[in-house]
């Protein structure tokens, strides 16, 4: 089965088949109407016409995100359309990029186009540094070894952002983005020539070819600037940096305009005289400040990128930049770039690119899509399983701590793949693989040599934490919501939308043990070491707490709104619960309720520190995490990361940190008390 990459970028699409480099295209990424003839222009049909004054665009992308869709699934038809590149769909793996950050609900639609739209065999989509990364081989090391840590910068239309890379894994806290882009600079060019030269503010199409073919990266600003005083063109001046580009006349073979030389013809041609205009433009990107963003150069950015990763990891960041994307594509770039870089570390600096940096991310994306894109892919069957929410993260919870004071942290995810983590930096440590269906919990044992996860799959697996392996799996009749150890490595206490809590012993897991049945599907379970007992929410409103020793329901917890979610205190003496606009506590000893906020929103999560002096509260539609005090319920401090609702919140055992897991498919390490040696 052919798969046919589509680097869908927002001023323009590399698309082709990763079997035949030959087939590679470009496409416009727009829809544009002519000016005189009020005619549509889709994509590349913009060829077939000499009328581009005043081009009208209609772009997909809006800041740098796919928003109009009528506009893309149009260009979208054109590209895979006899005349372009004959695609059919339902025999095709696509593998397509997106922006860095991407927000879920246009993931989420752009599953579902992929999927129920065009009928595509399978999806790979990751943004195009991920697949920028992938070259670094052939750019470094001629492609004999891909380093272990890659910083990328792309240059991008809209944006410049800046990711470092580890072991092939985006380093989350390293990412940062500059808001100087192609369009930009375009703009930029066409209000200074207006000013100085000529009107082009509405030929947006022809000042970004005179922006391409003119325009490059000073080594020395100060030295050229002073070299071009007075200069306009070759006219005046006597400056070798002065040159007069022909602009079109839209009615011979000149439709884009070309750099006068001594042998064109000028006669009745337009000439617009370039000299520090060629340079200063894109200085825009090394001083931002020169165009009103108050933002740090991309220089600066990379700089502070690296300096958000791990230490050991600066040195080789530092030797492994490489530049990307179609508005690097400028004489001078990387040189300037590494220049001005080594300026600010003293560490080596090293800035590659490759000789067309415009189609570095579609050549590795056809590099994945050779060697393999294994957990990266997903088919149009698990999509029909799992619907557009493979990314919606579930459940996240912190291990005790072990050994020289460390500690772990195990995420759950509707793609199936809990993952484990390095709990005081998110580093990742490895996957669980075996479930077929969303992953709606996952918990460590006390010691943290085994995990249990519940899955729609309508299992429990328990894992070893060390090696990955599967132990046990542990069947039921629906769907399981959550598990944990229930007091020792061999019993795990699991519910879900049978509305039924269960014991199992793992050496006999055919014979499980019924301890308690709600009247809604159960929605968490958790043990607690302290007595012994077992906590498990439905739907509802109602909490049972389970004495593991009988086993039986020993008391009955009622809250004034359906339950949210529910937490335990790390040395499980406090449940906390959210439920509609309530925060609720109570003490396990006395099942006495402690605590009862009402708040002004809904919300989704509570969860309270090992001190219990301050708790995280996190809400439904405002994407906010709230740090509150606990004694008052008074707000301390607020902050906002996620790009969708927080459906988890948990403290580290020490109290040092808390993590939020959410919609957007992202977990999120926070510094509890920030300011404090951690």
């Amino acid at each position: 089965m052919q798969t046919l990459v589509l680097d869908n970028g927002s001023f323009a699409i590399k698309c082709g088949y990763a079997e035949d480099p030959a087939s590679l295209r470009t496409i416009p990424n727009s829809v544009m109407r002519t000016k005189r003839s009020k005619r549509m222009y889709i994509g590349d049909l913009i060829d077939a016409t000499t009328d581009l004054s005043g081009l009208y665009y209609r772009s997909p992308f809006e800041r740098g995100y796919l928003v109009h869709w009528d506009v893309e699934l149009a260009v979208w038809d054109r590209v895979i359309s006899g005349d372009v590149l004959a695609c059919t769909p339902s025999e095709t793996n696509l593998v397509l990029t997106e922006p860095v950050n991407n927000l879920h609900q246009i993931q989420r639609s752009l599953d579902e186009i992929v999927f129920e739209e065009y009928q595509f065999a399978s999806l790979v989509r990751a943004p195009a540094s991920r697949f920028s990364m992938l070259t670094a081989s052939d750019l470094i090391y001629n492609g004999k070894l891909l380093p272990q840590c890659v910083l990328v910068v792309d240059v991008g239309h809209a944006f410049t952002h800046i990711v470092p890379y580890c072991n092939q894994r985006q380093i989350i806290q390293g990412i940062r983005r500059v808001d100087v882009g192609g369009r930009l600079l375009t703009n930029y060019l066409k209000e200074t020539v207006s000013f100085r030269y000529w009107d082009m503010m509405d030929e947006t199409f022809i000042m970004n070819i005179v922006k391409e073919k003119c325009c490059f990266v000073s080594q020395d600003f100060k030295r050229d600037i002073e070299a071009t005083r007075g200069c306009i063109g070759r006219r005046k001046g006597n400056s070798s940096l002065g040159l007069e580009y022909v602009l079109p006349d839209f009615t011979t073979n000149n439709k884009h305009g070309f750099v006068l030389d001594d042998q064109s013809d000028i006669s009745d041609s337009q000439l617009l005289p370039l000299c520090n205009e060629r340079f200063a433009i894109p200085e825009a990107l090394f001083y931002p400040m020169d165009v009103g963003i108050e933002q740090a150069g991309i220089h600066q950015a990379v700089e502070q990128a690296i300096n958000a990763c791990p230490l050991e990891m600066h040195r080789l960041l530092f030797a492994n930049i490489i530049v990307t994307g179609g508005s690097a594509n400028m004489p001078g770039l990387s040189e300037r770039l590494q220049s001005e870089i080594q300026k600010l570390t003293a560490y080596k600096a090293r800035v590659f690119m490759s000789s067309d940096p415009m189609f570095q991310a579609w050549q590795g994306a056809c590099k994945a899509a050779a060697e393999g894109v294994g957990d990266w892919r997903l088919t149009k069957g698990q999509y029909e399983e799992m619907g557009a929410e493979r990314a919606i993260l579930h459940y996240i919870t912190f291990s005790n701590i072990v050994g020289n004071k460390r500690y772990f942290l195990i995420s759950a995810c509707k793609d199936g793949k809990p993952i484990l983590r390095d709990g005081s930096t998110g580093d990742w440590l490895g996957t669980f693989v075996g479930h077929k269906g969303a992953v709606w919990s996952a918990m460590l044992s006390s010691d943290t040599l085994r995990a249990v996860t519940a899955s729609a799959d309508y299992t429990v697996k328990v894992w070893n934490a060390i090696t990955g392996q599967e132990l046990v799996s542990l069947m039921h009749d629906n769907i399981v919501k959550s598990a944990d150890f229930a007091g020792s490595n061999e019993l795990v206490a699991t519910g879900g939308q049978d509305k039924s809590v269960r014991i199992f012993d793992v050496n006999r897991p055919d014979k499980p043990t019924i301890v308690a049945s709600h009247t809604a599907p159960v929605r968490s379970v958790k043990w607690t070491q302290h007595r012994n007992m077992i906590i498990s929410a439905d739907n509802s409103r109602h909490i049972n707490i389970i004495d593991v020793r009988a086993p039986s329901v020993a008391h009955t917890l009622e809250t004034p709104e359906n339950i949210a979610s529910i937490s335990l205190t790390a040395d499980g003496k406090t449940l906390a619960c959210a439920a509609g606009k309530r925060v609720l506590a109570w003490d396990i000893d006395s099942f006495k309720l402690v605590k009862d906020f009402n708040v002004d929103y809904e919300v989704s999560v509570a969860a309270i520190n090992p001190t219990r002096t301050r708790m995280v509260v996190g809400g439904k539609s405002d994407l906010l995490i709230r740090c509150c005090n606990f004694d008052t319920g008074k707000q301390i401090d607020a902050h906002k990361g996620h790009h969708g609702s927080v459906h988890d919140a948990c403290f580290s055992p020490d109290g040092q940190v808390y993590a939020t897991g959410s919609e957007d498919g992202t977990v999120r390490l926070w510094q509890a008390n920030p300011g404090s040696e951690y």
